[in-house]
């Protein structure tokens, strides 16, 4: 897998409101995989979920992740990115979070929600297929 800073042809694809699965570790060292919304914020990628959630427990514990995205029209072009977690926003933070996510994907803000955490990632590596020559 090709080390960061993503190429432009990946930034683009990961600016867009594709479908996406998180992996975590559990506890036990099993993997998790989650379906989530994320953005990509400068060279971050931006994850959030409800507190006490699974995810949350894993990110918290162990910050090393995995994120698969799959264009929705095109399935066969995807993008892989390994990080780690370097920083997370609570509060009224991660609940704008929240907000620009669900306008990213929907268009509409997303309805009262509980307490949210955003888990800000830095890609260390990733890998693509369909998007640049030579996939």
């Amino acid at each position: 897998m090709p080390e960061a800073p993503l190429p432009f042809a990946v930034r683009e694809f990961l600016g867009q409101p594709h479908p996406a699965a998180l992996a975590t570790l559990g506890r036990d060292g099993a993997p998790q995989a989650t379906a989530v919304w994320f953005l990509l914020e400068g060279e971050v990628l931006l994850v959030n979920t409800a507190r006490g959630r699974s995810k949350a427990r894993n990110l918290d514990r162990d910050p090393r992740v995995a994120l698969a995205v799959f264009d929705a029209q095109e399935p066969s072009r995807s993008v892989q990115v390994r990080g780690r977690v370097q920083g997370r926003r609570e509060g009224a933070a991660a609940a704008a979070d929240l907000q620009r996510l669900s306008r990213h994907y929907t268009g509409h803000d997303f309805p009262a929600a509980e307490d949210r955490i955003s888990y800000l990632i830095t890609p260390e590596s990733w890998s693509s297929y369909g998007l640049i020559e030579g996939d």
